[in-house]
């Protein structure tokens, strides 16, 4: 290896090295919360410099695959469109929780209850309707592309309302151990320090937050949707 080959492999590694800590970084926030909405997989950070020279991190794309080896595909985006629908939720949430302390929603403990039977029910139906299209396949009522775009519909419905499930039952669960004011108190304290320190912001998220769903939808609309503990 010359002199020459060195130095520019060098630098290459050390451009890997940096861009490395640089993800981890700005992972920092969200390490551990953000999830693929579509597959459930944890999903990680890149940096890239755009066109102008500016560093951009994006979620990478959901490259977790299934037990034939196909990948989930999920899409990626930019981190700033994680800040700006996290933060949204949390201002809201803190809204939600203010108006319920002075009495003017009703009973949250209800809502959520109703909310999971009716989910709880659209689930049952959609396994059935999945079922017949499974049937409808077999009697050759559908086409091999037919039955895929019918099954793909009713597995991402399916997902999305099995998903919706566990977050109700998990608030449920919440709702029953922790007092709205002891809720009210922890995102007041996540958005106090939102532009400070990583690290800390991510500690003190984790006190409020199950997760972070991210997903593209089949037209390639995000969807970030903050699933509380």
């Amino acid at each position: 290896m010359t002199e020459e080959e060195f130095a520019a492999l060098k630098e290459d590694f050390d451009r890997r090295a940096n861009e490395h800590a640089r993800n981890r970084m700005h992972a920092k926030r969200y390490s551990g919360p953000i999830k693929c909405g579509a597959c459930g997989y944890a999903r990680s950070f890149v940096t890239k410099t755009n066109a102008k020279g500016e560093e951009v991190v994006t979620v990478k794309p959901c490259q977790k695959a299934d037990a034939y080896g196909n990948k989930c595909g999920n899409g990626g985006g930019k981190e700033t469109y994680v800040d700006a629908a996290v933060y949204a939720q949390l201002v809201e949430y803190k809204q939600e929780l203010e108006q319920d302390l002075e009495g003017n929603n009703g009973s949250d403990a209800e809502q959520l209850e109703q909310e999971l039977h009716q989910a709880e029910q659209k689930l049952d139906k959609a396994k059935k309707a999945l079922s017949r299209v499974m049937e409808m396949y077999e009697e050759g009522d559908y086409t091999k592309a037919e039955f895929q775009e019918r099954r793909d519909q009713r597995k991402e419905q399916i997902s999305s309302l099995e998903n919706n499930i566990e977050e109700l039952k998990q608030r449920i669960n919440y709702h029953e151990q922790v007092t709205n004011e002891e809720r009210l108190e922890k995102v007041g304290e996540v958005l106090e320090v939102w532009d400070g320190e990583a690290s800390k912001v991510n500690k003190l998220l984790r006190l409020v937050i199950d997760r972070i769903n991210f997903k593209r939808d089949e037209d390639g609309k995000l969807i970030i949707q903050v699933v509380y503990s």
